[in-house]
């Protein structure tokens, strides 16, 4: 194989190589780079031929250095100022939300809902189960009971109803109502007392007493061991006009007579 000579892309060094190196990786000697081996010149050339690098692949950069720890904390702290600040942005507007709500609604005139009437002569009891309309709400009736005299007709199972409606009937025991009917008109006097209830916008348990003015047909059917079928028509003169008509089948739950007065030993 001949030899021949070639220069170093980096440094000039002057270096040889035989034919049979071309294309191989070889560090200068002087500067200790790496340089590919060219190709051998054509016969009788009088140019030095130049090696070239061999291509570096490439690397991704480096990431970036952290930041110094001060500037770091300074940044979580402001992190944790900026998210502060827009949860309070957050909950200022959704209870500004809530409030003008409020306020539309109560400058909204309030439509007569379907079933509302203040004069039930002539009035069937709805096929349907005990529901209607509380403060302006939709109300169903998901639970019934009869303590004593006081009939509830309440949403949900248990804890405290968002919407409930109480008449305070003039019995000791609930059986004491059975078979029985009540017709109160609106110019009634002595009439049981109605308190609606209901949970406000903010959350807050409100109520409102009837101690007449309204107009109610109930009927109460023969208690059986599961409670007391009934059915209702109730109507109330509030703005919102609440009502609530149907069947519904109220538990049975009696009230404990009160323990006798002991004697007074001065007497």
């Amino acid at each position: 194989m001949s030899e021949f000579k070639f220069a170093c892309p980096v440094c000039g060094q002057h270096l040889s190589a035989d034919s049979g190196s071309t294309g191989l990786q070889i560090e200068c000697p002087t500067c200790f780079q790496p340089i590919l081996v060219p190709r051998p010149p054509a016969p009788g050339s009088k140019y030095i031929l130049s090696a070239t690098q061999p291509i570096k692949p490439h690397l991704p950069s480096a990431p970036a250095p952290a930041p110094p720890a001060p500037a770091r904390k300074r940044g979580i702290l402001a992190t944790a100022a900026y998210a502060v600040a827009l949860a309070i942005v957050v909950a200022g507007g959704f209870l500004g939300f809530k409030t003008l709500r409020s306020h539309l609604r109560s400058q909204e005139p309030s439509a007569r809902p379907s079933g509302w009437t203040m004069d039930l002569h002539g009035k069937l009891f709805p096929n349907r189960m005990a529901s209607g309309a509380i403060n302006g709400r939709p109300f169903v009736c998901e639970r019934a009971v009869l303590q004593g005299g006081l009939l509830t007709l309440r949403e949900g199972q248990i804890g405290i109803p968002g919407l409930a409606v109480t008449i305070a009937l003039f019995a000791r025991q609930p059986e004491e109502l059975g078979g029985r009917s009540f017709h109160i008109a609106t110019n009634d006097t002595g009439a049981p007392h109605v308190v609606l209830r209901w949970t406000n916008d903010q959350g807050h348990q409100m109520t409102r007493t009837f101690a007449g003015g309204y107009a109610m047909k109930l009927q109460f059917g023969k208690p059986t061991p599961t409670g007391m079928p009934a059915k209702i028509y109730l109507c109330l003169p509030d703005e919102e006009h609440s009502f609530v008509a149907g069947s519904f089948n109220a538990e049975l739950r009696r009230v404990s007579a009160p323990r006798p007065r002991s004697p007074d030993r001065n007497s």
